[in-house]
């Protein structure tokens, strides 16, 4: 339901053309005043657009659905779900010896995960053609995070995230980005 509010609003707010959408000739919009007296709520900005206010009531929303959805790695940042499924993939490429000793393949690919090159035979790509791919370690690491969490509510999480921040990006001020972070 947050997401399909999130949809709406986002989709009459791309109504408007970009051209407007410029600083210089800006649509107007409606103003909400907090009406305060000095000593209380000295951080609360004096005025908020209704798309900042109505952001702040999306985000509030949705953060306590969002703590759970996606899982953590070992340095506590949120992984994301690729949308699409990964395959195994087997490289055609020069088998050499690298400066270890070990057998290795030239496979003029990098994990998108560790960014370091793949040199197993062995490595995961997208089954739809994105250009991901990821090596052995990090493919196994990913399935262990992602084991047991619910994919959907996983995919949802991110999905949300992306638009959150794209209309925060795109609608939002910078003193009303700023509000809603404090």
């Amino acid at each position: 339901a947050l997401l399909q509010s999130f949809d709406a609003m986002e989709s009459s707010l791309a109504s408007t053309p970009r051209s407007q959408a410029s600083s210089s000739s800006r649509p107007k919009r409606r103003r909400i005043s907090f009406k305060r007296q000095p000593s209380q709520l000295d951080d609360v900005p004096p005025a908020l657009t209704d798309d900042a206010v109505w952001a702040g009531l999306v985000l509030a929303a949705a953060l306590p659905l969002l703590g759970a959805a996606l899982p953590r790695d070992q340095h506590g940042c949120c992984v994301m779900p690729h949308p699409h499924p990964l395959v195994r993939r087997t490289a055609r490429a020069v088998r050499y010896i690298n400066v270890l000793g070990r057998p290795s393949y030239h496979t003029n690919r990098t994990c998108d995960n560790c960014d370091e090159e793949i040199c197993d035979r062995v490595y995961y790509a997208c089954s739809e053609g994105c250009d991901i791919d990821f090596c052995k370690r990090c493919h196994a690491r990913l399935e262990t995070l992602f084991s047991g969490l619910d994919q959907g509510l996983a995919t949802w999480a991110a999905r949300f995230v992306g638009r959150a921040a794209s209309f925060a990006l795109s609608r939002l001020g910078v003193a009303e980005r700023r509000a809603l972070v404090s």
